[in-house]
């Protein structure tokens, strides 16, 4: 009973996603939504246990083979307050849908994952966290609408079995060699020859940077957010990141020479900041835009993460202990879910029909709104959060042009009144789609365009 009480919060997760799965079983499409809120409540009462459990002694359960800790609960915190954001974008983007109950158990179980991902010392739960984690993450990413869907979850399924089959293959090349599967134990590696322990130690973090979406295991991460639907694409960005760095973090600080492995992870986050960054500005959408742009933000955290390894190998004349420095560290996961969770709200990216949001057709359109705007679209944003860059300066033609290619697709007429009376463009526009119409220029938002098949709009001083 004092290992349940130890890892309290992932209990109530599991019991959580349970019940969401029976009660969005037998709760009719329009009722869903009772399902989002009992996974609401859920991760509101972990994240109280969290909280709660936040400034006790580190301890473990399950005979070492998790670790509760400062870092623990900051991570714990983190995902909850993510998980509770994107929950909300379920209710928002998946209402009333007929799988609206099976997405909110796959964040509840893929949550989880992470949680167990971040807390393990052992390399078997190591291995299971990775499986419970990622799973899930296929599912969300295949229920996804849209043609993009299919091949986004096969591009994630296939890299994430290889990345699979490479942490277990490095998990039984380092068990092999210490003859057990505790982190505590990982000190026997100097006995053992170089070349397999260093294949070791490298298969398994070449397996957890698949899960932070980082380089070299990156490939999956923007073809994933372009085809998965919005909810799908803020906790792959976002959640899974976490558990994943905190894990190969745990995992380093259990190795000896820890300065060398220090240096490995730094390399690898310079290389994800350079090419997260610089491949992010080569993009014409907007989806792909914020993959990379998630690419490179891992860099920035594993960046601490290599800072904390170089801090705890440079103090070697005191013991070490589990989740040592963690109170240096522990407000980065926090800061970046905050900001992840952030720009998942802004990702919420209105699809076209054909084709996604093209950036190409929009250069210039914020140029009277300062480029002060340009860093945070640079950091994942959107000026509007819908995925449309709406001009900042005066209404001009291109404006009434919009609005009147709509209204003569609703109404067959030439264009509105604003363009017939010459305060317009000198021609009337091409058709547009009449179910796409809005109100955008000021004399069709006054008059209330009537839908196709009606009498077009009342003009001045017809009434």
């Amino acid at each position: 009973m004092s290992d349940l009480r130890t890892l309290l919060p992932e209990v109530l997760l599991l019991g959580g996603a349970v019940g969401c799965l029976l009660l969005g079983s037998w709760t009719p499409r329009q009722r869903q939504g009772r399902v989002v809120l009992l996974a609401g409540l859920v991760v509101l009462a972990a994240g109280a246990v969290s909280a709660h459990a936040l400034g006790q002694a580190a301890t473990s359960a399950y005979a070492g083979t998790v670790t509760v800790d400062a870092l623990t609960g900051i991570l714990r915190l983190s995902v909850l307050v993510s998980l509770l954001v994107v929950l909300m974008l379920v209710r928002h983007e998946l209402a009333d849908s007929p799988r609206e109950s099976e997405v909110v158990v796959l964040l509840l179980l893929g949550g989880l994952g992470v949680l167990v991902l971040g807390a393990s010392t052992d390399l078997a739960v190591l291995t299971v966290a990775f499986l419970l984690a990622s799973i899930p993450l296929y599912g969300l990413i295949g229920l996804s609408p849209g043609t993009a869907a299919p091949e986004a979850v096969m591009k994630t399924y296939l890299l994430g079995a290889l990345a699979g089959i490479w942490l277990m293959l490095g998990a039984a090349v380092l068990a092999g060699l210490t003859g057990t599967t505790a982190y505590s134990d990982l000190g026997r590696v100097r006995e053992a020859p170089t070349a397999a322990a260093v294949a070791g130690v490298v298969l398994v973090v070449l397996g957890l940077l698949f899960k932070a979406g980082s380089v070299p295991m990156h490939f999956w991460v923007p073809d994933a957010v372009e085809g998965a639907s919005t909810t799908a694409a803020a906790f792959l960005t976002t959640v899974p990141k976490l558990g994943a760095v905190v894990g190969a973090a745990r995992l380093l600080e259990a190795l000896p020479a820890q300065e060398r492995w220090g240096l490995l992870v730094a390399g690898l986050a310079a290389a994800g900041m350079v090419v997260g960054n610089l491949a992010a500005l080569t993009q014409s959408r907007v989806r792909r835009l914020l993959g990379w742009s998630a690419v490179g933000q891992v860099g920035f955290l594993r960046r601490a993460g290599a800072a904390h390894d170089r801090g705890l190998a440079g103090h070697r004349t005191r013991p070490a202990r589990t989740g040592d420095g963690a109170g240096r560290g522990a407000a980065r996961p926090g800061g970046y879910a905050a900001h992840g969770s952030v720009r998942g709200q802004a990702a919420h990216v209105r699809r076209p029909r054909r084709g996604g949001v093209d950036l190409a057709g929009r250069r210039g359109r914020a140029e009277h709104a300062g480029r002060a705007g340009l860093l945070p679209a640079l950091a994942g944003g959107l000026p509007d959060g819908t995925g449309r860059v709406r001009h900042a300066g005066r209404r001009g033609a291109g404006d009434r042009a919009s609005a009147c290619r709509r209204t003569r697709a609703a109404t067959g007429r030439r264009g509105c009144w604003w363009v017939r009376h010459g305060r317009g463009p000198a021609r009337p526009h091409g058709a547009g789609r009449a179910r796409d119409h809005g109100l955008s220029c000021r004399e069709c938002r006054a008059r209330r365009v009537p839908s196709a098949g009606t009498t077009g709009p009342a003009e001045p001083g017809s009434g």
